[in-house]
């Protein structure tokens, strides 16, 4: 008999972000009551921590909010759901102990000792998978630490962590060097790893551009905050806690409003990239028909009235056949204007080997390099066209160059444009001129980027980037 085995759906994350942070809350409230309950001498071995309370309902609340934006960062926040299983737990152990003979006491001393970790997973992996990028190799280590803490504390013999009263039910009493272990990684981390972090976070944030850049400085604002809290000399509770508390808000709410932020952005790019595209094929089809129907059709009507002119011998004939030809010339010109020249026969290529030719006349050599697919959108081919002739008429007016290269590429989802000259470069007191603002124009418009600066050897090097649609 054929047994069919349904599938397991998986189930998103944002299915389950919300109830992870409402599940916390509730945890949150839980553990207050039972401190509150506990009114004993053993109420002050409870631990229980504002800034770790704060935490547990915060970053999984930030966390659902974002993950449908930013599913990294999103996750990261939602990670920290356990310290509120980890404080309830513990206040029900210590009011356990009070009162005896509640069940699973030593179940939830256990959960206690480990399970406040991921007070460190903001701070220490936010500035590591937000935006990504070769930082997310870090990603592994980091956890890897986090990890070592909590498996170091959920074993070390003796009492279970803070709770002198209660001890750890699985405490191995043959490797009594794991509280220590453990103690060590946590100095390391609280001192060496959080503020490493936030360092990671503002050199991003300086080698980043565009909405990475701004997002990143908002990441890093916040990670400076919280060190600052965090390593506040002040250790007394409350106020030490409170000091935390206000350093996890500033963190998680720069990190909120920068997911956001981009969000909003990346949505009007995304429209500006499609206006930009329909621009381009409404263009493409004007073109055409100019250049393919309305174009020839007027050349013919000019020859037809050349023709009668010359029999007839009228002036007016004449004049009317001049201002005709004017008005096909005007026609090619706005054919020219709406599509470069050469685009459709010889390809982008093509089209800039015969525009460096053209350069090539006098003092100045140019030369191009190309490996490019063929059936690039026509609103990328033309940019590129316009950015490289931009970037050549540059060379050759502006930077008193002998050699000018050319260079088109692919990688993955971009075309890769750069022009490279050997000329007196870009002097320091030079603003941005209307070839530069026209240029960046049209890489922003796409989606894409456009850098200008000096070359390894000198001169100047223009790169674009411009994203390709699959």
């Amino acid at each position: 008999m054929l047994r069919i085995r349904p599938r397991a759906l998986p189930v998103p994350a944002t299915v389950l972000a919300w109830p992870v942070a409402v599940g916390s809350l509730a945890l949150a409230v839980a553990a207050l009551v039972l401190h509150a309950s506990t009114v004993g001498g053993l109420r002050d071995t409870t631990n229980l921590h504002l800034a770790d309370l704060w935490l547990s309902v915060l970053g999984p609340t930030v966390g659902a909010a974002v993950v449908a934006r930013d599913r990294r960062t999103g996750l990261v926040l939602l990670g920290t759901a356990p310290i509120a299983v980890g404080a309830v737990a513990g206040a029900y152990a210590v009011w356990s102990a009070e009162v005896g003979g509640a069940p699973g006491a030593a179940a939830a001393a256990w959960l206690a000792t480990w399970t406040w970790v991921p007070f460190f997973l903001p701070a220490l992996l936010l500035p590591v998978v937000l935006r990504s990028g070769a930082a997310a190799r870090l990603g592994a280590p980091v956890a890897g630490v986090l990890v070592l803490i909590a498996v170091f504390s959920a074993f070390a013999p003796g009492p279970a962590g803070p709770f002198a009263a209660v001890p750890n039910p699985l405490g191995l009493a043959w490797a009594p060097w794991l509280g220590p272990a453990a103690g060590v990684l946590i100095g390391l981390t609280a001192v060496v790893l959080v503020p490493a972090a936030a360092l990671l976070a503002v050199v991003r944030w300086r080698r980043a551009s565009g909405d990475d850049r701004w997002q990143l400085g908002l990441l890093a604002a916040g990670e400076a905050v919280f060190v600052a809290a965090h390593l506040s000399p002040v250790t007394a509770q409350p106020l030490s806690d409170v000091l935390v508390a206000v350093g996890l808000t500033a963190l998680l709410g720069s990190v909120a409003l920068g997911v956001h932020l981009r969000s909003v952005t990346a949505g009007l790019r995304r429209e500006r990239e499609l206006l930009a595209t329909a621009r381009e094929t409404e263009r493409l089809r004007l073109h055409r028909d100019l250049h393919d129907g309305v174009g020839p059709e007027l050349a013919g009507l000019a020859l037809q009235l050349g023709a009668v002119a010359s029999r007839t011998g009228e002036p007016v004939l004449r004049e009317l056949e001049g201002r005709l030809r004017e008005v096909v010339g005007e026609v090619r010109r706005v054919v020219d204007d709406l599509r470069p020249a050469g685009l459709d026969a010889s390809g982008l290529a093509g089209a800039l080997r015969e525009r460096a030719r053209a350069f090539s006349a006098g003092d100045l050599t140019c030369a191009v390099e190309a490996d490019v697919p063929d059936g690039l959108p026509p609103a990328v081919e033309v940019a590129a066209f316009r950015i490289a002739a931009e970037a050549l008429t540059n060379a050759a007016r502006h930077a008193g160059a002998s050699t000018c290269t050319v260079r088109l590429g692919t990688e993955p989802g971009s075309l890769l444009v750069e022009v490279a000259d050997d000329g007196s470069g870009i002097r320091a007191d030079a603003g941005p001129g209307v070839g530069l603002a026209s240029m960046r124009r049209r890489a922003e418009e796409l989606g894409g980027t456009l850098r200008v600066g000096a070359g390894p050897g000198g001169g100047t090097v223009v790169r674009a980037v411009l994203p390709v649609p699959r």
